[in-house]
């Protein structure tokens, strides 16, 4: 049976200081969400775990800037121009060109799985569950470069960066 619900629990790896969320299903999106507040900036390991039931697992390390660092908030306006990141089985095909702030994003799932895409980082739209061949469109609002990844296939990661 589904869950009706995930304990997100961070814990940063150099003090040992723990913060939790419970991630509540969004129907719209077919996703779980949480908003987590991290006390410091550094490298924090998280796990999920499943209502209780299922023991945690482990995902990928989330990087956290300091209040002010990383990630700038921007006015929409940049090129207008539309991006197109494939998601595939294996990681993302983040393009060598440029991605500015007012750019449409369109995240294409080529995979044979279904992907999600998230990043610790505040100012990241997250990605919502796509089968195989959906596209999701986003507008990028926020310069900075953004750890992204899949979090039920841990070796997907990637950066994505905005500039402004």
């Amino acid at each position: 049976m589904p869950s009706s619900w995930l304990e997100i629990t961070a814990r940063h790896r150099e003090t040992g200081a723990e913060v939790t969320a419970t991630a509540l299903p969004d129907a719209a999106s077919q996703t779980f969400r949480a908003t987590m507040t991290f006390p410091q900036a550094g490298e924090w390991s998280w796990s999920a775990t499943d209502g209780g039931y299922v023991q945690p697992s482990p995902l990928p390390t989330l990087e956290v800037g300091a209040l002010g660092e990383g990630a700038t908030p921007a006015t929409p306006g940049g090129s207008g121009a539309t991006v197109r990141i494939a998601i595939v089985d294996s990681g993302f095909s983040v393009p060598d060109e440029p991605i500015h702030v007012g750019d449409t994003i369109e995240w294409v799932n080529a995979g044979s799985l279904s992907h999600v895409v998230m990043s610790g980082d505040a100012g990241f739209e997250q990605v919502p569950l796509l089968q195989p061949g959906d596209t999701y469109r986003t507008v990028a609002v926020t310069a900075g470069s953004f750890a992204i990844f899949c979090p039920p296939h841990t070796g997907m990661v990637a950066t994505l960066v905005v500039e402004p």
